[in-house]
């Protein structure tokens, strides 16, 4: 579990989202794409890159991946009160919820009976209706997170004495 931790002037919210990115799949999302520009960098470098230097990497994952939720947060924010926020985390939170991340082929008749429950509840109908305007403010930010990941973790790797291939 990732912690949030900022100063006392903090909302409640921003840590409750991190928790609802976490049970519903957005940090785990994250690691992924993490671990895939991990496993993509040997191929952009002439030079096999020494295990102590891929270790240093693996360590920045958490920060990194804390990074892009933190950068979710105010589009989070922006879209729905803290109430909706505490809607959704608890949805997830359930069998049914937890079920639908991990594998919506798999979902128990019990299971789709409680989704359906709360795709007809208030909160849920508000994330349909914003679904759009959110998903391209989190395109946006993801597609400039991991471009920014990229560069760095590329200029890291030079900086380090490595030769990118041409």
């Amino acid at each position: 579990m990732i912690w949030y931790s900022g100063n006392a002037q903090e909302t409640i919210s921003q840590q409750l989202l991190i928790d609802y990115f976490e049970v519903n799949g957005t940090q785990r999302q994250y690691n992924e794409a993490y671990d895939n520009l991990l496993l993509m960098l040997p191929s952009q470098f002439e030079d096999t890159i020494a295990e102590n230097v891929w270790s240093e990497l693996k360590v920045e994952k958490e920060a990194q991946v804390l990074a892009m939720l933190q950068l979710l947060i105010p589009v989070y924010e922006k879209h729905f009160t803290e109430e909706e926020i505490q809607s959704m985390l608890l949805f997830y939170q359930t069998d049914a919820g937890q079920q639908l991340v991990k594998d919506p082929n798999k979902l128990s008749t019990a299971q789709q009976e409680a989704i359906s429950d709360f795709f007809q509840t208030p909160v849920a109908q508000k994330i349909s209706s914003t679904h759009t305007a959110l998903s391209t403010d989190i395109a946006a930010i993801s597609e400039k997170w991991s471009s920014d990941l990229y560069r760095d973790t590329m200029d890291a790797l030079i900086e380090k004495g490595y030769t990118p291939k041409q």
